[in-house]
């Protein structure tokens, strides 16, 4: 009889896994054995997650927008200013009242600015956090006029 038995409740996997500061993304979240609805509510209420980082109190919440069977889904903004690194990821499930977790659920990346990171370049780029090979400097063999007063 399988009516007695308990299962364990867990949350399996995110997806994406990432996203850069400044992005707004789509997220699905699975889980075992979790009631994301709150059938006590009036109105049907999904679960709300949230994303915490693992060295500072810096988080942020998605927004649920449906779900089905062990999957939950919902959209998240991360801040242009939201620290880099891990986040742990809790979904609150009804039936128990508490916050399910998994840890190391997501990571908040660099937004990519290719430019010129070579600080000795002339054309050194100090917000560039990618290379993108257009580095150009004392160290090249400059051809033509070099006169700052002639019109070429």
């Amino acid at each position: 009889n399988n009516s007695s038995c308990t299962y364990p409740i867990a949350i399996t996997n995110v997806s994406p896994s990432s996203g850069d500061q400044g992005q707004t993304l789509s997220v699905s979240i699975s889980g075992t054995n979790i009631n994301y609805f709150n059938q006590w509510s009036v109105t049907t209420t999904l679960s709300p997650f949230q994303f915490i980082h693992h060295s500072n109190s810096s988080s942020f919440s998605g927004t649920p927008t449906s779900a089905s069977g062990n999957d939950l889904y919902g959209d998240i903004n991360i801040a242009t200013n939201q620290s880099l690194g891990w986040y742990d990821l809790g979904v609150f499930d009804n039936n128990t009242g508490n916050w399910i977790v998994m840890s190391n659920a997501f990571e908040v990346t660099l937004i990519p600015v290719p430019g010129c990171t070579d600080s000795t370049a002339y054309n050194y780029n100090a917000s560039a956090n990618v290379d993108d090979g257009s580095c150009f400097g004392w160290w090249f063999d400059i051809y033509g006029c070099t006169d700052s007063t002639a019109c070429n």
